[in-house]
């Protein structure tokens, strides 16, 4: 259930930081409106839609324990 916690959050995440940023990509790329809101619907979507099955998958196969170490020591590897 953290574990899906942790997916929904990052979801939000990935959906608050690129709203400050949207009106400066629309002008540097000299997107229209709607260029911009699909760009902004795939890139949430896609990530979200590749990852659902497997982190479902691996929630039922493994250890929930293991997992939630492994996630929550992930920052550190992506950092060094």
């Amino acid at each position: 259930m953290l574990l899906l916690t942790i997916a929904a959050m990052a979801g939000s995440y990935a959906r608050v930081t690129f709203g400050p940023l949207q009106e400066a990509i629309r002008t540097t790329l000299q997107l229209t409106d709607n260029q911009i809101a699909v760009l902004q619907g795939l890139a949430l979507a896609v990530p979200l839609m590749v990852l659902t099955i497997p982190l479902g998958l691996a929630i039922d196969r493994y250890s929930r324990i293991r997992l939630i170490l492994a996630f929550r020591s992930w920052p550190c590897w992506a950092m060094c």
